[in-house]
């Protein structure tokens, strides 16, 4: 983690956005990166929309702690185990916001 000290924020009534564009220097961020596209278990799932079931348009992979299931549209997610990357940006995110 190289650093949040350059945020940039976007307030509009109730939305906030925080922006930090050199949270990872460039050689982290393309290792976590390329991290993310290959060992991380990417899903479609099919939902229902509309009355009809439909696959996502998009892949899906979801990791939390134990017992902490996530549904929508009819689908249930339950969470695979944080692994060491994963967790390390999870533990960079939760400085930055004090989790």
């Amino acid at each position: 983690m190289n650093g949040f000290n350059s945020e940039i924020t976007v307030q509009h009534k109730a939305l906030h956005i925080s922006y930090y564009p050199h949270f990872f220097k460039i050689s982290e961020a393309d290792s976590i990166f390329t991290f993310l596209k290959t060992h991380v278990d990417w899903r479609r799932y099919p939902i229902r929309m509309f009355g009809r079931n439909l696959m996502q348009p998009r892949c899906i992979a979801y990791y939390a702690d134990a017992g902490k299931s996530y549904t929508y549209s009819n689908l249930k997610l339950n969470p695979k185990p944080w692994n060491t990357q994963l967790q390390y940006l999870l533990n960079c995110c939760n400085k930055v916001y004090k989790a």
